[in-house]
Protein backbone atom coordinates (compact mmCIF):
# COMPACT_ATOMS: atom_id res chain seq x y z
CA UNK A 1 0.00 0.00 0.00
CA UNK A 2 1.39 3.48 -1.02
CA UNK A 3 2.05 6.24 1.40
CA UNK A 4 -0.55 8.43 -0.14
CA UNK A 5 -3.16 5.22 0.09
CA UNK A 6 -2.21 5.22 3.89
CA UNK A 7 -3.08 8.72 4.24
CA UNK A 8 -6.20 8.63 2.14
CA UNK A 9 -7.76 6.01 4.33
CA UNK A 10 -6.36 7.75 7.92
CA UNK A 11 -8.15 10.71 7.03
CA UNK A 12 -11.36 8.78 6.53
CA UNK A 13 -11.02 6.72 9.62
CA UNK A 14 -10.27 9.81 11.33
CA UNK A 15 -13.38 11.76 9.23
CA UNK A 16 -15.57 8.68 10.71
CA UNK A 17 -14.44 8.80 13.91
CA UNK A 18 -16.09 12.12 14.14
CA UNK A 19 -18.84 11.37 12.81
CA UNK A 20 -19.94 8.50 14.50
CA UNK A 21 -18.95 10.49 17.49
CA UNK A 22 -21.13 13.45 16.64
CA UNK A 23 -24.04 10.20 15.93
CA UNK A 24 -23.96 9.10 19.25
CA UNK A 25 -24.06 12.61 21.10
CA UNK A 26 -26.90 13.21 19.46
CA UNK A 27 -28.38 10.32 20.15
CA UNK A 28 -27.76 10.89 23.59
CA UNK A 29 -28.90 14.18 23.58
CA UNK A 30 -32.28 13.53 22.39
CA UNK A 31 -33.10 9.70 23.80
CA UNK A 32 -30.67 9.40 27.17
CA UNK A 33 -32.72 6.85 28.40
CA UNK A 34 -31.80 8.16 32.45
CA UNK A 35 -33.55 11.07 31.52
CA UNK A 36 -36.20 9.65 29.82
CA UNK A 37 -36.64 7.69 33.01
CA UNK A 38 -36.55 10.19 35.02
CA UNK A 39 -39.40 12.08 33.07
CA UNK A 40 -41.49 9.46 33.32
CA UNK A 41 -40.84 8.43 37.12
CA UNK A 42 -40.79 11.22 38.93
CA UNK A 43 -40.91 14.88 36.73
CA UNK A 44 -44.59 14.30 35.13
CA UNK A 45 -46.13 12.77 38.27
CA UNK A 46 -44.80 15.76 40.07
CA UNK A 47 -46.13 18.28 37.46
CA UNK A 48 -49.93 17.05 37.59
CA UNK A 49 -50.42 17.43 41.14
CA UNK A 50 -50.93 21.23 41.14
CA UNK A 51 -54.23 21.70 40.42
CA UNK A 52 -54.97 19.95 43.67
CA UNK A 53 -52.81 21.86 45.49
CA UNK A 54 -55.37 22.83 48.53
CA UNK A 55 -56.43 19.43 49.06
CA UNK A 56 -52.96 17.46 48.39
CA UNK A 57 -51.76 19.90 51.20
CA UNK A 58 -54.33 18.82 53.35
CA UNK A 59 -53.93 14.97 52.73
CA UNK A 60 -50.22 15.44 53.37
CA UNK A 61 -51.19 17.30 56.63
CA UNK A 62 -53.47 14.35 57.90
CA UNK A 63 -50.70 11.39 56.90
CA UNK A 64 -48.15 12.88 59.01
CA UNK A 65 -50.79 13.19 62.22
CA UNK A 66 -52.15 9.94 61.67
CA UNK A 67 -48.90 8.24 61.26
CA UNK A 68 -47.36 10.07 64.54
CA UNK A 69 -51.00 10.08 66.37
CA UNK A 70 -49.25 7.74 69.07
CA UNK A 71 -45.23 8.85 69.47
CA UNK A 72 -45.01 11.35 73.00
CA UNK A 73 -45.31 14.62 70.35
CA UNK A 74 -48.47 13.41 69.18
CA UNK A 75 -49.95 12.44 72.82
CA UNK A 76 -48.93 15.74 74.45
CA UNK A 77 -50.19 17.65 71.53
CA UNK A 78 -53.53 16.10 71.44
CA UNK A 79 -52.93 14.31 67.78
CA UNK A 80 -56.10 11.98 67.76
CA UNK A 81 -58.66 14.66 68.36
CA UNK A 82 -57.30 16.53 65.48
CA UNK A 83 -60.00 16.69 63.04
CA UNK A 84 -59.23 19.83 61.00
CA UNK A 85 -56.41 21.97 60.02
CA UNK A 86 -57.81 24.59 62.68
CA UNK A 87 -57.89 21.66 65.23
CA UNK A 88 -54.00 21.57 64.41
CA UNK A 89 -53.41 25.52 64.52
CA UNK A 90 -55.25 25.30 67.78
CA UNK A 91 -53.29 22.18 69.38
CA UNK A 92 -50.09 22.34 68.24
CA UNK A 93 -48.01 26.06 68.99
CA UNK A 94 -45.65 27.25 66.27
CA UNK A 95 -42.25 25.86 67.48
CA UNK A 96 -38.00 26.59 67.41
CA UNK A 97 -35.76 24.13 67.58
CA UNK A 98 -35.16 24.74 71.06
CA UNK A 99 -38.85 23.68 71.65
CA UNK A 100 -38.38 20.17 70.11
CA UNK A 101 -34.64 19.73 71.43
CA UNK A 102 -35.99 17.95 74.45
CA UNK A 103 -37.70 15.35 71.70
CA UNK A 104 -34.38 15.25 69.55
CA UNK A 105 -32.14 14.28 71.99
CA UNK A 106 -34.33 11.39 73.46
CA UNK A 107 -34.06 10.00 70.27
CA UNK A 108 -30.31 10.78 69.71
CA UNK A 109 -29.55 9.08 73.01
CA UNK A 110 -31.42 6.11 72.87
CA UNK A 111 -30.55 2.83 72.44
CA UNK A 112 -34.43 1.54 70.88
CA UNK A 113 -34.39 1.36 66.96
CA UNK A 114 -37.36 3.75 67.45
CA UNK A 115 -38.49 5.25 70.81
CA UNK A 116 -41.34 7.22 69.35
CA UNK A 117 -40.56 10.74 70.54
CA UNK A 118 -41.36 12.30 67.78
CA UNK A 119 -41.85 9.88 64.73
CA UNK A 120 -42.84 6.29 64.64
CA UNK A 121 -40.69 5.41 61.73
CA UNK A 122 -36.95 4.80 62.86
CA UNK A 123 -34.28 7.94 62.51
CA UNK A 124 -31.82 6.37 59.88
CA UNK A 125 -29.58 9.90 59.95
CA UNK A 126 -29.84 13.60 61.56
CA UNK A 127 -28.34 16.41 59.36
CA UNK A 128 -26.49 18.67 61.46
CA UNK A 129 -26.45 22.66 61.03
CA UNK A 130 -26.49 25.82 63.05
CA UNK A 131 -28.44 29.17 62.89
CA UNK A 132 -30.27 31.03 65.53
CA UNK A 133 -29.08 28.50 68.45
CA UNK A 134 -25.97 28.56 70.35
CA UNK A 135 -25.42 24.88 69.47
CA UNK A 136 -25.39 22.47 66.55
CA UNK A 137 -29.05 21.10 65.17
CA UNK A 138 -29.80 17.60 64.61
CA UNK A 139 -32.18 17.51 62.34
CA UNK A 140 -34.05 14.29 61.80
CA UNK A 141 -33.81 12.06 58.90
CA UNK A 142 -35.92 8.79 57.94
CA UNK A 143 -35.20 6.48 55.15
CA UNK A 144 -37.86 7.71 53.34
CA UNK A 145 -37.35 11.19 53.98
CA UNK A 146 -33.64 10.74 52.49
CA UNK A 147 -35.23 9.11 49.76
CA UNK A 148 -38.33 11.49 48.91
CA UNK A 149 -34.99 14.24 48.73
CA UNK A 150 -32.93 12.48 46.29
CA UNK A 151 -36.01 12.22 43.82
CA UNK A 152 -36.39 15.67 44.65
CA UNK A 153 -32.86 15.91 42.89
CA UNK A 154 -33.81 13.49 40.23
CA UNK A 155 -36.74 16.44 38.90
CA UNK A 156 -33.95 19.35 39.29
CA UNK A 157 -31.75 17.16 37.38
CA UNK A 158 -33.91 16.02 34.20
CA UNK A 159 -35.37 20.08 34.36
CA UNK A 160 -31.58 20.80 32.99
CA UNK A 161 -32.15 18.02 30.72
CA UNK A 162 -35.12 19.68 29.26
CA UNK A 163 -33.24 23.38 28.91
CA UNK A 164 -29.91 22.18 27.92
CA UNK A 165 -30.23 18.37 27.01
CA UNK A 166 -26.21 18.78 25.82
CA UNK A 167 -25.05 18.87 29.65
CA UNK A 168 -25.84 15.24 29.71
CA UNK A 169 -23.58 14.14 26.44
CA UNK A 170 -21.48 11.33 26.75
CA UNK A 171 -18.45 11.25 28.19
CA UNK A 172 -19.13 14.31 30.59
CA UNK A 173 -18.33 14.45 34.18
CA UNK A 174 -20.26 16.32 37.08
CA UNK A 175 -18.20 18.38 39.46
CA UNK A 176 -19.77 18.87 43.15
CA UNK A 177 -18.77 20.34 45.87
CA UNK A 178 -20.23 18.94 49.02
CA UNK A 179 -19.02 17.57 52.81
CA UNK A 180 -18.49 14.60 53.75
CA UNK A 181 -21.77 12.83 54.77
CA UNK A 182 -20.60 11.02 58.42
CA UNK A 183 -19.25 12.74 60.73
CA UNK A 184 -20.07 10.60 63.63
CA UNK A 185 -22.50 7.63 65.51
CA UNK A 186 -24.93 8.41 67.85
CA UNK A 187 -26.23 6.19 70.93
CA UNK A 188 -29.58 5.43 68.39
CA UNK A 189 -27.30 3.99 65.79
CA UNK A 190 -27.79 6.96 63.47
CA UNK A 191 -25.06 8.88 61.92
CA UNK A 192 -24.89 12.65 61.57
CA UNK A 193 -23.40 14.85 59.34
CA UNK A 194 -23.71 16.73 56.11
CA UNK A 195 -26.89 15.90 54.10
CA UNK A 196 -25.45 16.95 50.99
CA UNK A 197 -22.78 15.07 51.38
CA UNK A 198 -25.16 11.83 51.77
CA UNK A 199 -27.13 12.71 49.01
CA UNK A 200 -23.66 12.27 46.97
CA UNK A 201 -23.30 9.54 49.01
CA UNK A 202 -26.31 7.42 48.01
CA UNK A 203 -26.54 8.09 44.26
CA UNK A 204 -26.39 4.91 41.69
CA UNK A 205 -23.38 4.04 40.85
CA UNK A 206 -22.84 4.54 37.20
CA UNK A 207 -24.36 8.62 38.62
CA UNK A 208 -21.14 8.41 41.06
CA UNK A 209 -18.63 7.13 37.87
CA UNK A 210 -19.31 10.71 36.14
CA UNK A 211 -18.46 12.36 39.11
CA UNK A 212 -14.98 14.52 38.85
CA UNK A 213 -13.20 13.07 41.50
CA UNK A 214 -13.28 9.86 43.91
CA UNK A 215 -15.48 10.15 47.30
CA UNK A 216 -12.50 9.83 49.60
CA UNK A 217 -11.44 13.24 49.08
CA UNK A 218 -14.39 14.19 51.06
CA UNK A 219 -12.55 12.61 54.21
CA UNK A 220 -9.98 15.36 54.05
CA UNK A 221 -10.20 17.72 56.62
CA UNK A 222 -7.85 20.33 55.81
CA UNK A 223 -9.84 22.46 53.06
CA UNK A 224 -6.74 23.90 51.25
CA UNK A 225 -5.74 20.50 50.21
CA UNK A 226 -8.89 19.38 49.85
CA UNK A 227 -9.64 21.95 47.56
CA UNK A 228 -6.65 21.44 45.31
CA UNK A 229 -7.23 17.99 44.74
CA UNK A 230 -10.77 18.92 43.61
CA UNK A 231 -9.08 21.23 41.12
CA UNK A 232 -6.11 18.57 40.34
CA UNK A 233 -8.43 15.12 39.47
CA UNK A 234 -11.10 17.29 38.03
CA UNK A 235 -8.68 18.39 35.58
CA UNK A 236 -8.79 14.47 34.59
CA UNK A 237 -12.15 14.79 33.59
CA UNK A 238 -14.38 16.04 30.69
CA UNK A 239 -16.29 18.94 32.71
CA UNK A 240 -20.23 19.39 31.36
CA UNK A 241 -21.58 21.05 34.82
CA UNK A 242 -20.82 22.56 38.09
CA UNK A 243 -23.36 21.98 40.65
CA UNK A 244 -23.34 23.25 44.56
CA UNK A 245 -25.42 25.36 46.60
CA UNK A 246 -23.11 28.34 46.94
CA UNK A 247 -21.83 29.92 43.90
CA UNK A 248 -19.22 31.53 46.19
CA UNK A 249 -17.62 28.22 46.02
CA UNK A 250 -17.65 28.06 42.20
CA UNK A 251 -15.81 31.55 42.70
CA UNK A 252 -13.09 30.64 44.90
CA UNK A 253 -12.62 27.19 42.61
CA UNK A 254 -11.78 29.63 39.81
CA UNK A 255 -9.67 31.75 41.85
CA UNK A 256 -7.54 28.50 43.35
CA UNK A 257 -7.34 27.50 39.68
CA UNK A 258 -5.60 30.86 38.52
CA UNK A 259 -3.53 30.71 41.82
CA UNK A 260 -2.42 27.31 41.52
CA UNK A 261 -1.81 26.69 38.03
CA UNK A 262 1.66 26.25 38.22
CA UNK A 263 1.97 24.12 41.18
CA UNK A 264 -0.95 21.98 38.80
CA UNK A 265 1.05 21.52 36.07
CA UNK A 266 4.36 20.23 38.17
CA UNK A 267 2.17 17.62 40.17
CA UNK A 268 0.82 16.18 36.54
CA UNK A 269 4.10 16.07 34.96
CA UNK A 270 5.96 14.34 37.49
CA UNK A 271 3.02 12.36 38.31
CA UNK A 272 2.72 13.68 41.99
CA UNK A 273 0.89 15.26 44.34
CA UNK A 274 3.33 17.36 46.51
CA UNK A 275 1.14 19.22 49.16
CA UNK A 276 -0.69 15.84 50.00
CA UNK A 277 2.56 13.76 50.15
CA UNK A 278 3.66 15.59 52.40
CA UNK A 279 0.70 16.09 55.00
CA UNK A 280 1.33 14.68 58.26
CA UNK A 281 -1.69 15.14 59.22
CA UNK A 282 -3.55 12.87 56.73
CA UNK A 283 -4.43 9.07 57.54
CA UNK A 284 -1.91 7.16 56.24
CA UNK A 285 -4.25 4.91 54.39
CA UNK A 286 -6.27 7.52 52.89
CA UNK A 287 -3.09 9.36 51.88
CA UNK A 288 -1.64 5.94 49.73
CA UNK A 289 -5.86 4.89 48.05
CA UNK A 290 -6.00 9.29 46.73
CA UNK A 291 -2.36 8.46 45.34
CA UNK A 292 -2.94 5.15 43.61
CA UNK A 293 -6.27 6.07 42.12
CA UNK A 294 -4.25 9.75 40.88
CA UNK A 295 -0.83 7.67 39.54
CA UNK A 296 -3.03 5.16 37.51
CA UNK A 297 -2.68 6.89 34.40
CA UNK A 298 0.74 8.46 34.04
CA UNK A 299 0.46 9.09 30.62
CA UNK A 300 -3.05 10.91 30.79
CA UNK A 301 -1.69 13.08 33.61
CA UNK A 302 1.58 14.42 31.68
CA UNK A 303 -0.78 15.09 28.55
CA UNK A 304 -2.47 17.31 30.58
CA UNK A 305 0.08 19.40 32.03
CA UNK A 306 1.27 19.99 28.42
CA UNK A 307 -2.24 21.11 27.60
CA UNK A 308 -1.96 23.53 30.80
CA UNK A 309 1.29 24.74 29.17
CA UNK A 310 -0.16 25.58 25.95
CA UNK A 311 -3.18 27.15 27.29
CA UNK A 312 -0.52 29.54 28.99
CA UNK A 313 2.35 29.66 26.63
CA UNK A 314 -0.86 30.69 24.02
CA UNK A 315 -1.47 33.90 26.53
CA UNK A 316 1.24 35.39 27.98
CA UNK A 317 -0.54 38.22 29.15
CA UNK A 318 -4.05 37.11 30.39
CA UNK A 319 -5.25 35.19 33.16
CA UNK A 320 -6.51 31.77 32.56
CA UNK A 321 -9.68 30.52 34.15
CA UNK A 322 -11.77 27.68 34.00
CA UNK A 323 -13.43 28.44 31.18
CA UNK A 324 -10.14 28.16 29.15
CA UNK A 325 -9.67 24.57 30.15
CA UNK A 326 -12.64 23.04 30.45
CA UNK A 327 -14.38 23.82 26.86
CA UNK A 328 -17.27 21.64 27.37
CA UNK A 329 -19.16 23.17 30.33
CA UNK A 330 -22.64 23.30 29.61
CA UNK A 331 -24.38 24.19 32.97
CA UNK A 332 -24.23 25.27 36.52
CA UNK A 333 -26.42 24.39 39.21
CA UNK A 334 -26.50 26.81 42.40
CA UNK A 335 -28.68 29.29 44.15
CA UNK A 336 -28.99 32.02 42.29
CA UNK A 337 -31.20 34.36 45.61
CA UNK A 338 -30.85 35.37 48.55
CA UNK A 339 -27.59 36.88 50.14
CA UNK A 340 -25.35 34.67 47.86
CA UNK A 341 -26.91 36.36 44.51
CA UNK A 342 -24.31 38.96 44.65
CA UNK A 343 -21.42 36.07 43.85
CA UNK A 344 -23.40 34.94 40.13
CA UNK A 345 -22.91 37.78 38.48
CA UNK A 346 -19.10 36.63 38.58
CA UNK A 347 -19.30 33.08 37.08
CA UNK A 348 -19.56 34.45 34.16
CA UNK A 349 -16.15 35.41 34.28
CA UNK A 350 -14.68 32.29 35.04
CA UNK A 351 -16.91 29.60 33.31
CA UNK A 352 -18.20 31.12 29.98
CA UNK A 353 -21.37 32.64 28.50
CA UNK A 354 -22.64 30.18 26.42
CA UNK A 355 -23.82 28.22 29.92
CA UNK A 356 -27.31 27.72 31.53
CA UNK A 357 -27.00 28.86 35.22
CA UNK A 358 -30.32 27.44 36.99
CA UNK A 359 -30.97 27.93 41.03
CA UNK A 360 -30.97 24.47 42.61
CA UNK A 361 -34.32 25.78 44.59
CA UNK A 362 -35.40 26.20 48.35
CA UNK A 363 -33.26 24.15 50.20
CA UNK A 364 -32.11 23.71 54.01
CA UNK A 365 -30.79 20.92 56.68
CA UNK A 366 -34.40 20.85 57.36
CA UNK A 367 -35.25 19.28 53.95
CA UNK A 368 -36.02 20.65 50.26
CA UNK A 369 -39.36 22.66 49.79
CA UNK A 370 -39.06 24.21 45.91
CA UNK A 371 -37.90 22.42 42.68
CA UNK A 372 -37.40 24.51 39.76
CA UNK A 373 -38.62 23.10 36.58
CA UNK A 374 -38.01 24.51 33.35
CA UNK A 375 -36.86 28.22 32.64
CA UNK A 376 -37.18 28.98 36.48
CA UNK A 377 -34.66 31.41 37.61
CA UNK A 378 -34.49 32.10 41.17
CA UNK A 379 -37.77 30.52 41.90
CA UNK A 380 -39.41 26.68 42.18
CA UNK A 381 -42.84 25.24 42.55
CA UNK A 382 -43.28 24.52 46.18
CA UNK A 383 -42.96 20.91 46.77
CA UNK A 384 -46.86 20.03 48.19
CA UNK A 385 -46.21 15.99 48.41
CA UNK A 386 -43.67 15.41 51.46
CA UNK A 387 -44.86 18.48 53.64
CA UNK A 388 -47.34 20.62 54.90
CA UNK A 389 -46.72 24.42 54.44
CA UNK A 390 -47.64 27.64 56.54
CA UNK A 391 -46.79 31.39 56.08
CA UNK A 392 -46.99 33.98 57.84
CA UNK A 393 -46.87 37.94 55.99
CA UNK A 394 -44.32 39.62 56.55
CA UNK A 395 -46.61 42.78 57.70
CA UNK A 396 -48.94 40.94 60.35
CA UNK A 397 -45.58 39.05 62.00
CA UNK A 398 -44.09 42.70 62.52
CA UNK A 399 -47.90 43.41 64.24
CA UNK A 400 -47.96 40.07 66.00
CA UNK A 401 -44.88 40.37 67.55
CA UNK A 402 -45.11 43.78 68.47
CA UNK A 403 -48.67 42.79 70.00
CA UNK A 404 -47.33 39.41 71.30
CA UNK A 405 -51.03 38.08 70.29
CA UNK A 406 -51.46 34.50 68.20
CA UNK A 407 -50.01 34.64 64.62
CA UNK A 408 -52.38 33.71 61.92
CA UNK A 409 -50.97 31.88 59.11
CA UNK A 410 -51.73 31.32 55.52
CA UNK A 411 -52.14 28.13 53.43
CA UNK A 412 -50.40 27.25 50.28
CA UNK A 413 -53.32 27.96 47.97
CA UNK A 414 -53.82 31.43 49.78
CA UNK A 415 -50.78 33.28 48.91
CA UNK A 416 -50.56 36.49 46.70
CA UNK A 417 -48.23 37.09 44.07
CA UNK A 418 -45.28 39.76 45.03
CA UNK A 419 -45.64 38.73 48.70
CA UNK A 420 -43.19 37.96 50.67
CA UNK A 421 -44.07 35.37 54.12
CA UNK A 422 -42.14 34.13 56.77
CA UNK A 423 -41.95 30.00 56.43
CA UNK A 424 -43.82 27.35 58.45
CA UNK A 425 -43.04 23.73 58.10
CA UNK A 426 -44.68 20.48 58.86
CA UNK A 427 -42.90 17.65 57.84
CA UNK A 428 -42.26 13.81 58.12
CA UNK A 429 -39.18 14.15 59.73
CA UNK A 430 -40.56 15.36 62.93
CA UNK A 431 -40.79 18.95 62.47
CA UNK A 432 -44.19 20.31 63.43
CA UNK A 433 -44.99 24.18 62.49
CA UNK A 434 -41.79 24.67 62.84
CA UNK A 435 -40.77 27.79 62.74
CA UNK A 436 -37.49 28.19 60.17
CA UNK A 437 -36.88 31.79 60.15
CA UNK A 438 -36.83 32.09 56.43
CA UNK A 439 -38.33 34.70 54.38
CA UNK A 440 -39.65 34.06 50.48
CA UNK A 441 -41.61 35.66 48.06
CA UNK A 442 -43.83 34.21 46.05
CA UNK A 443 -42.90 34.94 42.05
CA UNK A 444 -45.68 33.62 40.61
CA UNK A 445 -47.84 30.07 40.15
CA UNK A 446 -47.58 26.63 38.71
CA UNK A 447 -51.39 26.13 38.30
CA UNK A 448 -52.91 26.49 41.56
CA UNK A 449 -49.37 26.16 43.57
CA UNK A 450 -47.05 29.24 44.49
CA UNK A 451 -43.93 29.59 42.68
CA UNK A 452 -41.22 30.32 45.81
CA UNK A 453 -37.92 32.02 45.90
CA UNK A 454 -35.52 32.64 49.15
CA UNK A 455 -34.85 36.20 50.34
CA UNK A 456 -33.50 35.95 53.39
CA UNK A 457 -32.79 34.94 56.73
CA UNK A 458 -35.43 36.42 59.09
CA UNK A 459 -34.85 38.99 62.27
CA UNK A 460 -31.54 38.93 64.11
CA UNK A 461 -29.57 36.28 61.62
CA UNK A 462 -26.77 37.48 58.75
CA UNK A 463 -25.32 35.45 56.29
CA UNK A 464 -23.56 36.17 53.27
CA UNK A 465 -22.45 32.67 51.96
CA UNK A 466 -25.16 30.64 54.22
CA UNK A 467 -23.10 30.75 57.60
CA UNK A 468 -26.11 32.44 59.41
CA UNK A 469 -24.59 34.17 61.84
CA UNK A 470 -26.98 34.88 65.07
CA UNK A 471 -26.70 38.75 67.13
CA UNK A 472 -26.58 36.70 69.85
CA UNK A 473 -23.32 34.64 68.31
CA UNK A 474 -21.60 38.45 68.03
CA UNK A 475 -22.13 39.80 71.19
CA UNK A 476 -21.04 36.34 72.81
CA UNK A 477 -17.91 36.34 70.64
CA UNK A 478 -16.89 39.90 71.53
CA UNK A 479 -17.63 38.97 75.44
CA UNK A 480 -15.55 35.74 75.31
CA UNK A 481 -12.43 38.02 73.88
CA UNK A 482 -13.12 40.72 75.99
CA UNK A 483 -12.48 38.61 79.35
CA UNK A 484 -9.62 36.35 77.77
CA UNK A 485 -7.59 39.56 76.40
CA UNK A 486 -8.41 42.19 78.73
CA UNK A 487 -9.68 45.02 76.89
CA UNK A 488 -12.73 47.85 77.54
CA UNK A 489 -14.89 49.60 75.19
CA UNK A 490 -18.12 51.85 74.74
CA UNK A 491 -19.86 50.64 72.50
CA UNK A 492 -19.60 48.38 69.08
CA UNK A 493 -21.39 47.06 66.46
CA UNK A 494 -20.99 44.62 64.01
CA UNK A 495 -21.54 44.25 60.10
CA UNK A 496 -21.18 42.01 57.09
CA UNK A 497 -19.00 43.55 54.39
CA UNK A 498 -19.75 42.37 50.70
CA UNK A 499 -17.71 45.29 48.90
CA UNK A 500 -14.44 43.67 49.19
CA UNK A 501 -13.79 40.43 46.74
CA UNK A 502 -12.79 38.67 49.94
CA UNK A 503 -16.53 39.22 51.86
CA UNK A 504 -15.88 39.34 55.61
CA UNK A 505 -17.80 40.25 58.89
CA UNK A 506 -16.79 43.73 60.56
CA UNK A 507 -16.25 44.73 64.67
CA UNK A 508 -16.94 48.54 64.29
CA UNK A 509 -15.34 48.97 68.08
CA UNK A 510 -15.09 52.28 70.50
CA UNK A 511 -12.53 51.68 72.60
CA UNK A 512 -12.04 52.71 75.98
CA UNK A 513 -8.24 54.34 75.89
CA UNK A 514 -5.47 53.45 73.51
CA UNK A 515 -3.61 51.12 74.98
CA UNK A 516 -6.37 48.79 74.05
CA UNK A 517 -5.26 49.49 70.66
CA UNK A 518 -1.84 47.26 70.51
CA UNK A 519 -4.04 44.37 70.99
CA UNK A 520 -6.59 44.63 67.91
CA UNK A 521 -4.91 41.98 65.67
CA UNK A 522 -5.15 39.53 68.29
CA UNK A 523 -8.97 40.67 69.03
CA UNK A 524 -9.74 40.02 65.79
CA UNK A 525 -8.00 36.33 66.05
CA UNK A 526 -9.70 35.70 69.19
CA UNK A 527 -13.47 37.09 67.51
CA UNK A 528 -13.05 34.70 64.41
CA UNK A 529 -11.68 31.51 66.72
CA UNK A 530 -14.75 32.51 69.05
CA UNK A 531 -17.38 32.41 66.19
CA UNK A 532 -15.87 29.26 64.80
CA UNK A 533 -16.01 27.72 68.02
CA UNK A 534 -19.99 28.58 67.98
CA UNK A 535 -20.86 28.34 64.41
CA UNK A 536 -20.12 25.29 62.56
CA UNK A 537 -21.49 26.76 59.33
CA UNK A 538 -19.40 30.05 60.14
CA UNK A 539 -16.18 27.63 60.82
CA UNK A 540 -16.92 25.96 57.27
CA UNK A 541 -17.22 29.28 55.47
CA UNK A 542 -13.52 30.36 57.06
CA UNK A 543 -12.06 27.19 56.46
CA UNK A 544 -12.73 27.09 52.61
CA UNK A 545 -12.22 30.53 52.20
CA UNK A 546 -16.14 31.70 50.88
CA UNK A 547 -15.46 34.10 54.02
CA UNK A 548 -11.92 36.49 54.56
CA UNK A 549 -11.08 36.77 58.91
CA UNK A 550 -12.61 39.25 61.29
CA UNK A 551 -12.02 42.66 60.96
CA UNK A 552 -11.96 45.71 63.37
CA UNK A 553 -12.97 49.01 62.43
CA UNK A 554 -12.10 51.75 65.13
CA UNK A 555 -15.25 54.47 65.70
CA UNK A 556 -14.47 58.07 66.56
CA UNK A 557 -14.01 59.07 70.34
CA UNK A 558 -17.95 59.63 72.28
CA UNK A 559 -19.32 57.80 69.15
CA UNK A 560 -21.80 56.29 71.93
CA UNK A 561 -22.92 59.94 72.93
CA UNK A 562 -23.28 60.70 69.89
CA UNK A 563 -25.40 58.63 68.70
Amino acid sequence: MSPKTKTIINQNVIKFNKLFKKAINKINLNLNPYQLYLNFKFTKPFLKIHNNTQEIQKKTLFKIIEKNKNTNFGNKNNFINIKSIEDYKNNVAISKYENLKEYIEKSKNSYLKNNNELIKDKIHYYSITTGTTSYPKFIPHTKDYILFRKNAWNIWTNSIFQEKPETFSLGGSILTFTSKPYDGKLKSGAKFGSISGLLHEIQPKFIKYMYAYPNEILLIENFHIKYYLILLFSLKKKINIFVTPNPSTLIIYGKKFEEHYDELINDLENNHIEILEKDKNIDYNLKKKILSIYKKNKKLNYRIAQKLKKIKKDNPNKKIYPKDYFTNIKSIGCWLGGSVGVYVKNLNKYYGDNILIKDIGYIASEGRFSIPIKNDKESGILDIRNGFYEFIPIKEYKFNESTKTRFETKLAHELVKGEKYYFIITSENGLYRYFIDDIIEVSGFYKNTPKIKFIQKGKYISSITGEKISEWEIIEAIKKVKNKINFNYYTFFALANTKNSTHNYEYHIEFENNNDLKNIKNIEIELDNELKKMNIEYKEKRDSERLGPIKIKLLPNNSLVNL
